[in-house]
């Protein structure tokens, strides 16, 4: 006989997981937006661990059980054991169909809802294993209280056997996602660290050659200034698009252009001009000073409003003169590539940029899709062994048994880390 106090402590255990888990899972299920699956399997793992731990009304004897007590927990543990089989491998599929498409690993919900093809696993196989299962047991009449720590179909044993490895069933489809899962994780990211090499590659480029630039020759900063100021002021603004909105225009006595005069010039000189094959020059940067202000802000307004992606804010125009007074030993070519530079560029993995932040998540849901194959193996590994053997009486603390406490704590230890599995509890115990 197995002693009680192993049966309390696997009692204690299998309690207290079941508890935990359905903590866990359904914060899980809010999280992932798909309540159907975690409320079905907390009810199946409630069946499961709750018929196993009422058998401590009779100190978990089968041979101190009624009759009709060991009938009910032999055939609810059997069907409860199918009803987890099959939501699992519905999880499994649901997870292999979010990790393969790494660009929505941020719409979990959209994976998680429940479509046509779970009904298979999650409906057909629980009604036909358990009509399979119980068919066999009560043709053969084969529950009978034996030295263990619940009723089972124990006689012949080759029933229990064909009720602990009809699961099996499941280990090859569930393989074979956890490999093309896996496989598309590390190639996902393999992929993002490989592109962000890149693009960091790219940015030290941009500062190498920003450093390695010379400064243009003091005759000719000069002679390109006074080249500029003789330009007409009515021609200096249909220039627009050959100069940068920063610019400052030499002081004159005359007036600054408003918008409206700045708009008929530039219409007028795009009607009658005609385009130049010679490159344009640009003038040198000088640093800004407190009479050429309204003159920038002038000129650089129209510019401003056909830019998008130009700082447009008081923030924006403060880095601009703050990279004005760090480089004024550089010329304007230099200036548009640290401009460049600090207002970000185009990135290779900008539709992946959040893979990380959700690589703990993918991680988890992968750990349990891995698992769930190896616990149905080891869960027929006795009775395996015992019909192998050639024994008439199963082992009286067997994998199974090993599998009730790995099955109540599996989920709260897998997803009870996640930062919105955690958030969700905690939201749910201060709502009360």
């Amino acid at each position: 006989m197995l002693p009680f106090a192993l049966k309390l402590v696997w009692c204690v255990l299998c309690t207290s997981g079941t508890i935990g888990s359905w903590m866990t899972v359904m914060a899980l299920g809010s999280s992932l937006g798909s309540m159907w699956a975690s409320l079905s399997f907390c009810i199946g793992l409630t069946v499961w661990e709750g018929m196993f731990c009422l058998g401590m009304i009779w100190r978990m004897d089968p041979l101190r059980m009624p009759r009709a007590f060991c009938v009910a927990q032999t055939v609810l543990m059997e069907i409860s054991i199918y009803v987890l089989g099959g939501l699992t491998t519905s999880f499994c599929i649901a997870t292999s169909l979010h990790i393969l498409k790494p660009k929505k690993w941020g719409d979990v919900a959209a994976s998680f809802r429940w479509r046509s093809i779970y009904i298979i696993p999650a409906v057909v196989y629980p009604v036909v294993a358990s009509a399979v299962q119980l068919t066999l047991v009560f043709k053969f009449d084969a529950i009978h209280p034996t030295n263990d720590m619940h009723c089972d179909a124990t006689g012949p044993l080759w029933v229990r056997l064909v009720g602990h490895t009809i699961p099996l069933v499941l280990v090859i489809p569930s393989v074979y996602l956890s490999l093309i899962s896996m496989r598309r994780v590390v190639r996902t990211l393999r992929h993002v660290e490989r592109a962000r090499c890149d693009d960091n590659e790219l940015l030290r480029q941009m500062r190498r050659e920003r450093r390695g630039h010379k400064t243009t020759e003091p005759a000719e900063l000069a002679d390109s200034a006074s080249r500029r100021q003789s330009v007409d002021p009515a021609e200096a603004v249909t220039r627009l698009d050959f100069c940068l909105p920063f610019f400052r225009h030499p002081r004159s006595s005359a007036r600054p252009p408003t918008p409206g005069s700045v708009k008929s010039n530039g219409e007028d000189y795009r009607r009658t001009s005609v385009a130049s094959s010679s490159f344009p020059t640009f003038a040198p940067i000088g640093k800004p000073s407190a009479e050429a202000g309204d003159d920038i802000a002038t000129v650089a307004s129209p510019w401003l409003e056909e830019e998008s992606n130009a700082p447009t804010s008081n923030t924006g125009h403060e880095e601009l003169e703050l990279d004005v007074k760090t480089h004024e030993e550089d010329d304007e070519v230099t200036y548009r590539l640290g401009y460049r530079e600090r207002a970000g560029t185009p990135s290779k993995v900008s539709h992946l940029a959040n893979v990380p932040a959700y690589t703990p998540q993918i991680q988890r849901l992968l750990v349990f899709q891995v698992a769930f194959p190896f616990f149905l193996v080891f869960t027929s590994l006795s009775s395996i062994i015992d019909v192998a053997a050639g024994r008439t009486a199963p082992t009286p603390f067997g994998t199974h048994h090993v599998v009730l406490v790995t099955a109540a704590w599996g989920p709260a230890l897998t997803f009870g880390s996640l930062q919105s599995v955690r958030r969700q509890i905690r939201a749910a115990f201060w709502r009360r």
